[in-house]
């Protein structure tokens, strides 16, 4: 008898409904578990792809979204049983790289159709702790990085349209120091990745 049929005539498997106040909770979408090299892994690459469309279609709808993973003290202080069982996930800690969540939100799905860097040109290093305040707040801002060459520091920046654009660049503009912006959009994405290769931490 199959697994449907077995949980079927259990009684279980009824739906509930999204009654009034739905939300979204995800389980366990860490690096580690869709890393193939980590605990024999990467056996959740089907589900986090189907994930992307009800995460943005959530978000879409501004219903809440929880994350959830299991995190163990760096000294190892909480280890318990299932770290005698299965001892790598000792390596689930606050630190670890393989503890970090999986970036699973298409964000095409989720409406922001428009990708950006843009290059910002300071009046004054003064300015750089609050302008980078200003970018930690800005949902719009994917990435924030100080760097070297004419300006002084660029963003990754994702909004729904060109309007959008122009109004998240106007706002930029008035930030503490910022004195000019550049923007390149982006037209096509080839490779994006979030996650780490793990093996190549121990290539010389």
């Amino acid at each position: 008898m199959a697994d449907l049929d077995v949980y079927e005539k259990q009684g279980f498997g009824n739906k509930s409904g999204f009654g009034d106040n739905p939300a979204l909770l995800i389980v366990d979408f860490v690096n580690g578990f869709a890393n193939p090299e980590e605990f024999g892994g990467g056996n959740i690459s089907d589900a986090i792809k189907a994930t992307q469309n009800i995460l943005g279609a959530c978000r879409k709808q501004n219903v809440p979204v929880a994350f959830s993973r299991v995190v163990y003290a760096d000294d190892g202080s909480d280890n318990g049983i299932f770290c005698i069982k299965a001892p790598g996930l000792k390596k689930l800690t606050e630190k670890g790289l393989i503890n970090k969540f999986v970036a699973i939100l298409d964000h095409k799905k989720a409406g922001l159709d428009l990708t950006a860097f843009v290059f910002i040109v300071s009046e004054h290093s003064d300015h750089y702790e609050k302008f980078v305040e200003e970018a930690n707040n800005c949902k719009a801002v994917m990435e924030c990085h100080s760097i070297t060459g004419g300006g002084s520091h660029i963003l990754k920046v994702r909004v729904e349209n060109s309007q959008a654009l122009e109004d998240l660049l106007y706002e930029i503009q008035n930030w503490p120091g910022v004195s000019r912006t550049q923007s390149n959009l982006v037209l096509s994405t080839y490779k994006e990745e979030t996650t780490i290769d793990l093996n190549i931490l121990g290539k010389k």
